[in-house]
């Protein structure tokens, strides 16, 4: 009998344990309890314990130091990139969050290595090695055969010196004139000889510009983001062979790094906006070797007649952005030369007044949209496009010698939307999209042979047909991979770039930085994108926007 009620006891003392460990729980007002069930179930601690280190906790008494998973230190490190130490202080305080020392100690990202004068191999390898390697956290694609794009892209810096402690030298002066000039610092004289390189020689500059190449798959859900691997100052009078000298360096790096193309596949497509001096390091490194026939890509490509096949070593093709595209568009439109089609020569003046034809198009609405000052805006130059092409939809009563001149407006449209509507069009099929681009670039090879420039220049002839060819043999290449891959020609060009640029233009309140600043916000930006990709529920992404028969839409 006494055996019995000893046991009564101890159940009903288990049972009360059970509803006060309950109850100290119902309250949310312990922050971390997570940490701390793990830490007392991880020493086998009885209930009674555990309530009580509750009970700690919740007057700051007790305290975890372990137990911190790899989703907790991610979200703190969140809170510090885009909040600062600051906010991570007051959610430490007041949520429990790892503290940023303890941040630094448990989560170390890789640093992007800055180049010191024109990029060397060892120094490509070490950022290969860095943001590509297993211990990074960053997955290879899901199927290795699918290859790489290497886009080029520059942003503008501060035009400084920085010295950079870590490795004992200066940084900030441009690579194309600072060759043999000595950097790092021994001594005092070190600091002169650069100090009087950059002031009374003025055979060095600064740089005005920081060159970045990075890395990103040619299609895929998992790896949207360009992953940064070169960044190396310039003062913008590098020339196309210059830079293809340092690509090519970069490009047999990355294939013989056990961390780069074994791990991540390939690289296929060369990737810039439309410069000068990258349109000629596309035509250097792109247009060197013909596709083989006998091989499976050549088989199919050979059979679409006047398509290029010519492209560099291990199967390198160049590509262009297509905003820029789009852009360059407006300003032909725009121009005060005008357009030859035919036998009609279309002036500003013949579009204006056509604009002019459309309902509800008043003359400040068309003037605005003729507008040459403003040439980088993307939504202006696609909303020139689309009221012109508006002029298809209606019917207009017009004397002969203008409907001359609105019809060959009218086909000039068409013809350019031919070109962008693939990319604006969200209901579009690939197969539609293809068809679209192919008319696109049968027509403008048909207008520039009849009127060579005086139709369009030899620079957008160039980057749009770039653009149309590496569509078509990459989808050439996936088919042959699995005809089930999703491919989105939206991630043609440079514009994933830009999103690892944001990072850097965005994560706190300075809104320039020099080069060595640079590469620390690019090597922040991408472990963010390292994080989405790992716990995509985190990222809010982009404002759902219907973009269905939308005006002058950005992408």
């Amino acid at each position: 009998m006494l055996n019995y009620q000893r046991k009564v006891r101890r159940l009903e003392h288990r049972v009360t344990d059970h509803k006060r460990m309950l109850v100290l729980l119902s309250n949310d007002k312990i922050a971390g309890v997570s940490r701390i069930l793990s830490v007392a179930l991880r020493n086998n601690a009885s209930v009674s314990v555990i309530c009580d280190r509750l009970e700690q906790a919740m007057v700051g008494a007790y305290q975890p130091r372990t137990g911190w998973s790899d989703r907790e230190l991610a979200v703190a490190y969140l809170v510090r990139a885009y909040g600062g130490p600051r906010l991570l202080h007051v959610l430490q305080v007041d949520k429990k969050f790892p503290s940023r020392t303890t941040l630094y100690r448990r989560r170390q990202i890789a640093e992007l290595v800055v180049s010191l004068k024109e990029p060397t191999q060892i120094e490509m390898d070490s950022n290969i090695t860095s943001f590509l390697g297993p211990e990074t956290g960053r997955k290879p694609p899901d199927n290795s055969l699918i290859g790489q794009v290497l886009m080029i892209d520059g942003v503008a810096i501060e035009e400084v010196c920085r010295y950079d402690e870590d490795r004992n030298c200066v940084l900030g002066l441009c690579r194309e004139h600072s060759q043999d000039l000595k950097l790092e610092i021994d001594n005092e004289d070190d600091l002169m000889h650069i100090q009087d390189a950059l002031h009374n020689l003025k055979n060095v500059h600064h740089g005005k510009d920081g060159t970045v190449a990075g890395l990103a798959t040619v299609t895929g859900r998992e790896q949207y983001a360009v992953v940064p691997l070169v960044l190396s100052a310039s003062c913008k009078s590098e020339k196309g062979r210059d830079i293809a000298k340092w690509i090519g360096v970069f490009n047999e790096s990355y294939r013989k790094n056990p961390n780069g193309e074994k791990r991540h596949g390939p690289i296929w497509i060369l990737a810039t906006d439309g410069e000068s001096s990258f349109r000629n390091l596309r035509f250097r490194l792109c247009l060197l070797v013909a596709l083989d026939p006998n091989v499976p890509s050549g088989k199919i490509l050979y059979k679409l007649a006047g398509l290029n096949l010519m492209m560099g070593h291990f199967g390198l093709i160049g590509t262009c952005d297509p905003k820029h595209i789009v852009k360059r568009f407006a300003t032909l439109i725009r121009s005060p030369s005008g357009i030859q089609i035919g036998d009609t020569h279309i002036s500003r003046h013949d579009i204006l007044a056509a604009l002019l034809l459309l309902e509800n198009m008043t003359p400040e609405k068309a003037e605005l949209l003729l507008n040459p000052a403003d040439k980088q805006n993307v939504p202006k130059a696609v909303n020139l496009l689309q009221s012109l092409f508006d002029l298809l939809k209606i019917k207009v009563a017009v004397t002969p010698d203008i409907y001359a001149r609105v019809r060959q407006i009218m086909f000039l449209v068409k013809v350019l939307c031919f070109f962008l509507d693939p990319f604006i069009k969200v209901n579009m099929t690939l197969s539609e999209q293809i068809c679209s681009l192919s008319t696109y670039a049968h027509l403008l090879t048909a207008l520039y042979l009849k009127h060579k420039t005086g139709f369009i220049t030899s620079a957008l002839y160039a980057d749009s047909q770039a653009i149309v060819k590496n569509i078509f043999i990459t989808t050439a290449r996936l088919q042959l991979i699995d005809k089930n891959i999703e491919y989105f020609i939206l991630l043609e060009g440079t514009d994933r770039l830009e999103e690892v640029f944001s990072h850097a233009r965005t994560h706190d309140h300075s809104r320039n930085f020099d080069i060595l600043q640079f590469g620390h916000k690019l090597s922040i930006g991408a472990e963010i994108n390292t994080i989405y990709a790992k716990y995509p529920e985190l990222d809010r992404g982009h404002i759902r926007r219907n973009l269905v028969d939308a005006r002058g839409v950005d992408h």
